[in-house]
């Protein structure tokens, strides 16, 4: 994946991916799993995000994960399909944002088994946190890097994130 930034990080770049969402979108603190309270705040604030920059198409991929996940287990199979749309939808534009924020969200909660049908999901991670090291947003790097499972990152070694 080519990336090209400009000087300004707000400019908008390769499956929309831009320096202003990842400053506001809201993603789990690394080492803090989230209650569904707090997925359904995280949820609701990551819609709004998209919402205000005119994205409505986003903003509703993230309304329809917050009904998912308030679903009862039985839904999993649902959920689990959506997840994968909505994955393999937004990497075939080159959009790792949204799918990071979706993949760290739920591997936080516990649920990753409804990652599954998501390709390489530790390459989406390191694409985007690579992308946001380009941005010079080094503290959103080292927090979606530690989410790389250990072996999967190059050179074999998980970036253990950096405490600011």
């Amino acid at each position: 994946v080519s990336v090209y930034v400009d000087a300004s990080y707000d400019d908008v770049i390769s499956g929309g991916m831009r320096g202003d969402i990842a400053e506001n979108l809201r993603l789990p603190k690394c080492g803090e799993p989230p209650g569904n309270e707090e997925a359904g705040r995280i949820c609701e604030r990551n819609s709004e995000v998209y919402a205000g920059l005119n994205m409505p198409e986003k903003s509703a991929a993230w309304s329809l994960l917050l009904i998912l996940l308030r679903s009862p287990p039985s839904e999993d199979v649902v959920m689990a399909d959506f997840v994968t749309r909505i994955a393999k939808y937004y990497l075939k534009s080159g959009d790792y944002q949204i799918v990071s924020a979706i993949i760290i969200l739920l591997t936080c909660l516990g649920r990753d088994e409804l990652c599954k049908g998501v390709p390489d999901k530790d390459h989406v991670l390191r694409v985007y946190a690579d992308v946001l090291g380009r941005w010079g947003k080094i503290r959103g790097r080292c927090e979606v890097s530690r989410r790389i499972k250990e072996g999967a990152v190059e050179g074999g070694e998980k970036h253990e994130g950096l405490e600011i």
